[in-house]
């Protein structure tokens, strides 16, 4: 068996069904039209970083460990970003490795750096708050280098978002 499990952050049905009407999104009209959708109401506080971590780990923030983008615990006055290492519960892609299924994990918010292998092992890619030129950036630098071969370099976020005023940028980037 084989599922996908796609996170568009922050796009709700009421912005994504105009766009699949007016023919923007072809490849995510036709998985809707072929799979499963549906909506998902946040948890508190609605953050990217708390609610991503709470799909990956089907915890609330206070099991999981993630409350923001930062964290503050090694010196309040200088807070540095949450990653992977501030969560404290077991990833949704290392249960299902442990049991023995292989697994992708790309652009996930909050998943750099990667797990140690026998924890993860599958394919990661980094997300938006990796830092793009680590050497952890992916785990298996070969078969990233040959996606980019095939599908072209990879970005973990649009370079038009930084251009205010252009959702029709971002749209088609």
């Amino acid at each position: 068996m084989k599922v996908l499990v796609l996170g568009l952050d922050g796009a709700t049905w009421d912005i994504l069904d105009p766009l699949i009407s007016e023919g923007h999104l072809p490849n995510l009209a036709r998985l809707r039209e072929t799979g499963a959708s549906g909506s998902l109401e946040s948890i508190f506080p609605p953050l990217s970083p708390v609610a991503w971590t709470g799909v990956m780990t089907g915890k609330n923030s206070g099991k999981h460990g993630v409350f923001e983008f930062l964290e503050y615990g090694h010196d309040p006055l200088k807070p540095r970003v949450n990653s992977s290492r501030s969560i404290q519960a077991e990833l949704l892609w290392e249960i299902a490795g442990r049991h023995g299924m292989k697994t992708v994990a790309g652009g996930v918010p909050m998943s750099y750096p990667p797990r140690p292998a026998h924890e993860f092992p599958g394919f990661y890619l980094g997300d938006f708050l990796s830092p793009e030129k680590a050497a952890d950036f992916t785990s298996d630098p070969a078969l990233f280098a040959e996606l980019e071969r095939v599908v072209g370099p990879y970005r973990p976020w649009s370079t038009a978002i930084h251009d205010g005023g252009n959702e029709a940028g971002v749209i088609d980037d």
